[in-house]
């Protein structure tokens, strides 16, 4: 398990491969643009506001699929092991609408993935363990539209308890629609653990 007294150390051996991670309070991680005002129910989120979102793209069942990710740094997206598929792509840049392709994206070919080995999605309890890392076919090149998350600040003192965050992505509205919805979408949630 990986601990916060690892985080020091760039790049550390993480497993017979090396996982950059940008540690807590460096000057080199994705800082949001945006003032954000207190959502409620999920809202569309200001153009640009997440630099460190990946869209992940991917087919299954015939179909062009989407999912979210976070980029960590340079080379790896931490996403969720439901979406992992043989050809996977990525695309980052920090716009809002996912059908449009901006002229500061940047595609990227998935090279390795690596699923949690507790992850079982016929299982009991299918969101167990639903956590996954893409390793990019290529480093990214750091933009004031692409940024690696920070870690929190005093995230050593406090934990992650009772700290305020923000889900985005996109999805659907209702269970059983085909089409995701159109607009990034951004809710404020608090961990209480």
């Amino acid at each position: 398990m990986l601990t916060l007294s690892q985080l020091d150390s760039w790049p550390r051996p993480c497993r017979n491969m090396y996982f950059p991670v940008v540690p807590e309070g460096s000057p080199s991680c994705g800082m949001s643009t945006v003032d954000f005002e207190p959502v409620t129910d999920g809202d569309t989120a200001p153009e640009r506001a997440w630099p460190w979102f990946a869209y992940i793209l991917t087919k299954k069942y015939n179909r062009r699929y989407l999912c979210g990710g976070t980029l960590l740094s340079a080379q790896w997206i931490l996403t969720a092991a439901h979406c992992l598929n043989e050809k996977m792509g990525v695309l980052l840049g920090s716009v809002r609408k996912w059908h449009n392709y901006d002229t500061f994206q940047m595609k990227r070919k998935v090279q390795k993935q690596f699923g949690h080995r507790q992850y079982n999605k016929t299982g009991l309890n299918p969101y167990a363990f639903d956590i996954a890392l893409l390793q990019l076919d290529s480093p990214v090149a750091f933009t004031p539209l692409i940024q690696p998350a920070c870690l929190p600040p005093n995230l050593k003192e406090n934990g992650f308890r009772f700290i305020d965050c923000y889900l985005t992505g996109y999805g659907f509205r209702r269970k059983g629609e085909r089409m995701p919805i159109k607009n990034m979408q951004e809710l404020k949630v608090s961990i209480r653990t």
